[in-house]
């Protein structure tokens, strides 16, 4: 550890690895986990589905957790995490699709970039097949989806990363090391549209699952700048328990 950033290993191509160590602590964040589920919806801890370590987070219907990392103004910002996805389905009236979504945001709610699987609305051309896509601010009006290529199966995992450029105000979209965006974009402009107010700086991610099909969320990285800035991976030794929710706010 040097200046005050958490050092990990240099992987191929210049990525940045997480080293064992790293694995095993829940640091940097400024805030503990917000949680949004009642009733029969769940956010909880297991070790039956797992990508790596002991535990992963399970989130069934209509349960939301967020959580706040320290303020990103400038330079470049990757979010990155596994997930897994129960059900994969073009139906968008499925009731028991695993339908996930991800936002990049700061602390007034005001969404900069969103990202989630399995299916967007027909009418734009979004149900073609089980996919992963990104939407530029919260996706008002239906506008700013860019559609990848990358089919999402069930019961696989994913290693995704978004990685949002203040610098050119463009977004990458990676799944498994492969980059998702289309050829004819060197990185998508972000016009961060959604409410008429850019957001000067980025500091919060919320995770959605909005069906009833469970979805599973693991290893949970923000990066600034190739420097680890907050981790989670929902292990024992981070203090996390087999069938509990993550320590933190509670709301209805």
């Amino acid at each position: 550890r040097k200046e005050g950033r958490m050092e990990g290993r240099e992987g191929e191509e210049g990525k940045m690895e997480l080293t064992n160590a790293d694995q095993l602590r829940d640091r940097g964040w400024t805030s503990p986990w917000h949680l949004i589920a009642n009733g029969e919806h769940r956010i909880v801890t297991q070790s039956t589905v797992v990508g790596a370590g002991d535990l992963a987070l399970e989130m069934g219907s209509a349960a939301t957790l967020e959580r706040s990392f320290p303020p990103v103004s400038r330079g470049i910002l990757k979010i990155e995490m596994s997930v897994r996805l129960q059900k994969a389905t073009i139906d968008i009236e499925d009731a028991n699709a695993s339908v996930l979504k991800v936002y990049a945001g700061d602390r007034e709610d005001n969404w900069a970039c969103r990202w989630h699987y399995p299916f967007a609305w027909p009418e734009v051309g979004g149900n073609i097949y089980p996919r992963f896509y990104v939407i530029d601010g919260l996706g008002k009006k239906r506008k700013g989806i860019e559609y990848t290529e990358i089919r999402v199966q069930p019961e696989c995992w994913y290693r995704t990363a978004a990685i949002l450029n203040f610098a050119s105000r463009t977004w990458e979209y990676w799944v498994d090391g492969v980059r998702a965006d289309p050829a004819r974009h060197a990185g998508r402009a972000m016009a961060w549209w959604q409410s008429g107010a850019e957001p000067a700086y980025l500091s919060k991610v919320r995770i959605a699952s909005t069906a009833q099909g469970k979805n599973w969320i693991d290893a949970i990285s923000i990066w600034h700048d190739g420097a680890l800035l907050a981790h989670t991976a929902f292990n024992c030794a981070e203090g996390y328990a087999e069938g509990k929710s993550p320590p933190g706010e509670r709301h209805q």
